[in-house]
């Protein structure tokens, strides 16, 4: 079965003049065709890896399909994702393997936040994987095609844990408050792939626009024992 996406959208107006404030359902199934090469993904991935996504101001759920073999299982197995989008930020909260995270996307800060029930992270908003707020709506109201191939990103979290978060990102202040926050640093560079059953690991993964993102923490380790010493110390 092709690549399908469910789309449940609101559309809420705020009382104020100047923004308009969007909340949705996203759902993306892995298929597992999609899944069985570690291969770089070949030259003509994009017919099989793109989806037109549509906007309803009704809380209706579309499904679109490149294939119209797609069954309930297909969608069953989907990533689920809930979006609040305002004029400057964008929160995306992901289901993945029963962990609720969220990410939030500032394009005054110039910043993405990773916000777990542990711990934060931030690191710099990359254009490449991430619509801006009106082009990620716009692009839902006129039926534009949606790239869902999956990008591969390596990073490292600086330790210690940020000190002074206000200067990093401001939207995380309250929702980091009393958690350790971590800078996040680029590893060589992304790759586009089909992931097999045996492929690279991800410790998250989201979907903002352009692409679906898998992010591996490589010293991931390193900072889960950083926070283990810290707490016998005090």
């Amino acid at each position: 079965a092709g690549v399908t996406c469910g789309l449940m959208l609101y559309r809420q107006y705020l009382r104020t003049a100047t923004m308009r404030r969007y909340q949705g359902f996203c759902s993306i199934p892995i298929q597992p065709d999609l899944i069985q090469s570690g291969q770089l993904i070949e030259p003509r991935y994009r017919e099989h890896a793109v989806m037109p996504l549509q906007w309803s101001s009704e809380p209706d759920v579309q499904i679109f399909s490149v294939d119209n073999g797609a069954n309930a299982a297909d969608v069953a197995g989907a990533l689920r994702e809930e979006f609040d989008v305002n004029a400057r930020v964008e929160t995306i909260r992901v289901y993945d393997n029963g962990r609720t995270i969220s990410f939030m996307h500032d394009f005054d800060d110039n910043v993405t936040g990773i916000i777990d029930n542990d711990r934060c992270f931030v690191m710099d908003l990359d254009p490449m994987l991430v619509l801006t707020p009106d082009m990620l709506v716009f692009g839902i109201e006129h039926g534009d095609e949606f790239e869902v191939s999956r990008v591969h990103s390596t990073v490292r979290a600086v330790l210690p844990a940020l000190e002074e978060l206000a200067r990093q990102a401001r939207m995380l202040v309250e929702r980091c408050y009393g958690k350790p926050t971590y800078r996040l640093q680029k590893e060589p560079a992304s790759v586009i792939r089909k992931r097999s059953i045996d492929g690279l690991p991800h410790d998250y993964i989201h979907f903002a626009g352009k692409h679906i993102q898998e992010i591996e923490i490589s010293n991931l380790a390193d900072l889960l024992e950083y926070e283990q010493e810290k707490a016998a110390a005090q």
